[in-house]
């Protein structure tokens, strides 16, 4: 194992390649086999229905795993939680290319996400160790662009393969890229976790998601997230079966979804400048404006015209500028808001001093005598935090890490398209 390598100033093009890979490849596997989900479902001699249902599961097992993840590479540092998911990733599509029936391809579909969960929450705790806090935010500046046009690209390229081969083949793709980054990952990624700054409270971390559960701020911006997802899931399961039914061939199906992305995208860029001047809570407000006006007009649409596809394209889009809002503004006030000892997010660390540096983390307008939240360094924490100690001199220091903050899931799958966090970045 290769020795722990102190921060760096500039990312290799391999170290470079290993995280972007790492980052966008559970997102990619969600929606590269889209365009073939019928000729899998004649395949496997089932209804198309029964394929779309696989997602559901996939999506549940992308989020669960970003749970332990976290945890465990605090306690056994990062690669191991690397070496071992992306390997189940691999085998697990493999799985996916050649099920015997559709019980086995949903199984390998969870497990697909069980195993490329590591890359969501572990590359950015790496991005948090190896780095400094303007190298790490230039890092994740050019990651999320990445993350942030995978909803696009893996339709794109997944209707060509399918077209071009089988529907097997955006499997056998997602397969290759999870081996060739095991590879590279096993040779060229160093161990970034020091073993004196390992921690084994598991226990202790448990019981803070606990506590994540009882509170209301997590709930309160945590439905925002869920109403965002229930419309735009529904949209990637039924719509392939819809373009199918308006004559869309296989490769041009791919290109429905870019426009959707290119959406979100306007949304997440309008919502960065516009966060510098205006309180979260009343971005939101405005954001389910639009949303809600997008989503009643498709309703609308699709009982007097369902078959046009054009207007149901672009109603998607204005639905997906309101939820281009939502997913980063939520996930920013759930991370400021939440008055628990571990609110310090190791993982997303690289994130959360992306935000102090470019002034989001400023103080929000509130109430006279309410307490203003502030940045900590190496973290985002919220200023009355109960049992989180204070940096010392030393701790404080330049290059310096706090050993025992726990490296919790990132905003990951809570917000699919996770260029959100580009948000908070202007590199």
């Amino acid at each position: 194992m290769k020795p722990p390598t102190p921060p760096r100033t500039k990312p290799s093009p391999m170290m470079l390649a290993i995280l972007i890979s790492l980052s966008i490849g559970g997102l990619m596997s969600s929606d590269i086999n889209l365009p073939g989900m019928n000729l899998t479902a004649m395949s496997l001699g089932v209804p198309v229905s029964a394929v779309q249902a696989s997602f559901g599961p996939y999506l549940i097992g992308l989020l669960v795993a970003q749970l332990p993840y976290g945890p465990l590479s605090d306690a056994h540092g990062r690669r191991l939680p690397i070496l071992v998911g992306f390997s189940v990733y691999a085998l697990a599509s493999l799985a996916c290319a050649f099920p015997g029936d559709i019980t086995v391809f949903t199984a390998a579909r969870l497990l697909q996400a069980l195993g490329a969960g590591a890359g969501l929450v572990v590359a950015r705790a790496m991005i948090g160790d190896l780095y400094d806090r303007e190298t790490a935010a230039r890092v994740l500046g050019l990651i999320m662009p990445w993350m942030g046009a995978s909803p696009a690209f893996a339709p794109f390229i997944g209707g060509y393969l399918t077209q071009w081969f089988s529907w097997r083949a955006p499997f056998l793709f997602t397969a290759a890229l999870a081996a060739v980054t095991v590879v590279a990952a096993l040779f060229g990624l160093p161990e970034s976790r020091p073993h004196a700054a390992r921690t084994r409270r598991l226990r202790e971390t448990a019981g803070n998601y606990r506590k994540l559960i009882g509170s209301p701020g997590f709930w309160r911006y945590g439905v925002n997230l869920a109403m965002g997802y229930a419309v735009y899931t529904g949209y990637l399961v039924g719509s392939p079966a819809i373009f199918h039914r308006m004559g869309v061939s296989t490769a041009a199906n791919g290109y429905c979804y870019i426009l959707m992305s290119v959406a979100f995208i306007s949304g997440n860029l309008v919502s960065r400048r516009l966060v510098k001047s205006t309180p979260i809570d009343e971005l939101l407000t405005r954001a389910h404006l639009i949303f809600a006006g997008g989503a009643l007009a498709f309703l609308v649409f699709s009982l007097y015209s369902p078959l046009n596809l054009w207007p149901m394209l672009i109603l998607m889009a204005v639905v997906n500028v309101g939820n281009g809002f939502i997913f980063p503004l939520s996930v920013a006030g759930g991370v400021t808001g939440f008055p628990l000892p571990w609110c310090g997010i190791r993982s997303a660390r690289g994130v959360s001093d992306g935000w102090r540096n470019r002034g989001v983390l400023h103080r929000q307008r509130q109430p006279e005598g309410q307490p203003k939240h502030e940045p900590v360094r190496d973290g985002v924490c919220d200023s009355r935090c109960r049992g989180l100690p204070r940096p010392s001199k030393a701790d404080s220091a330049p290059g310096r890490r706090w050993p025992n903050l726990p490296a919790l899931p990132g905003p990951g799958v809570l917000a699919r398209t996770p260029a959100h966090s580009g948000l908070l970045l202007d590199p």
